[in-house]
């Protein structure tokens, strides 16, 4: 399983990356627009962290790491090893970065993130899609109430991945971030029961929720949208939102997920529900991909 110049051991290798994969504290992560709906109120968010969170999760687990970087045309590489495996990516400058002068360090932080992610650090923001909040126009910025939204949103995705988060702690003043040593245990995988149990709790859906969720739909779906979602909500098994448990939220906000990810609309068959049970399940950790 281990590559064969890794210093440790199997079992330790697999124990390193666990930790590695722990996501962050929410308060560590920041949110930008992406996608703004036609009405100019609401936006899609890409969600994200700065570069030194993603130093500090490293230094946590294993302080020893190291990275050089290269060059790949107008590229960066980094290479970054852990416990003697090396793992790269590429990172690049972008328009905004490039006309600020600032090529160069942008290109160098994307590709320091993405070689973190080769080791598992932060790669779950990646998967993190479909969320839509208040946005103000005026700012290009999100309101404060659309922040807060996509925060408690960050906050349940956290609680959904069955470990607990690494919260590195600010040393006083404006010196590097320390962590605590002591967080070292992770949550065991859920039993049959509490996993049936959650699938079965009610969720208690919010009005907002509810608005957020068809917000994003009818951005895909269009005219569509009515007539998907109630089919969707048929096959479920529920016809109101009020009625909706939590293994049937996840599946729909799985649902939206792949719709915006293939940026069209489809209907929620019962394979397509199969396929969702699985892959959320894989994001619990209930089951090994």
């Amino acid at each position: 399983m281990n590559p064969h110049n890794c210093t440790l051991s199997d079992e330790e290798f697999t124990a390193l990356m666990a930790k590695l994969r722990e996501p962050f504290d929410v308060a560590e992560l920041d949110f930008r627009p992406m996608i703004v709906a036609k009405d100019k109120k609401r936006a899609q968010a890409a969600v994200y962290a700065d570069p030194r969170t993603y130093m500090a999760r490293l230094d946590e687990i294993y302080p020893a790491w190291e990275c050089t970087y290269s060059t790949w045309g107008d590229r960066i590489i980094c290479h970054l090893t852990l416990a003697g495996v090396t793992r790269s990516s590429t990172g690049e400058m972008d328009k905004q970065s490039e006309n600020q002068e600032i090529g160069g360090t942008a290109a160098e932080a994307q590709a320091f993130k993405r070689a973190c992610t080769q080791f598992g650090v932060g790669r779950y923001l990646y998967e993190v899609k479909g969320m839509w909040a208040d946005y103000d126009d005026g700012k290009r910025a999100f309101t404060d109430s659309g922040l807060a939204e996509l925060r408690r949103r960050m906050v349940e995705i956290t609680k959904a991945l069955s470990v607990e988060p690494v919260t590195p702690k600010r040393a006083p003043g404006k010196g590097p971030r320390t962590s605590s040593a002591t967080q070292d245990t992770q949550k065991a995988p859920p039993s049959v029961e509490e996993t049936q149990a959650r699938a079965d709790s009610t969720f208690q859906l919010t009005p907002d929720q509810a608005k957020q969720f068809q917000a994003g739909v009818q951005a895909v779906c269009g005219d569509k949208s009515k007539t998907l979602l109630t089919e969707a909500c048929k096959t479920l098994g529920f016809a109101k939102f009020s009625e909706v448990n939590q293994e049937q939220w996840d599946i729909l906000c799985f649902w939206l997920e792949q719709m915006e990810e293939e940026e069209k609309p489809f209907r929620l068959t019962d394979n397509a529900i199969a396929y969702a049970k699985t892959e959320l399940a894989k994001r619990r950790g209930e089951v090994v991909e």
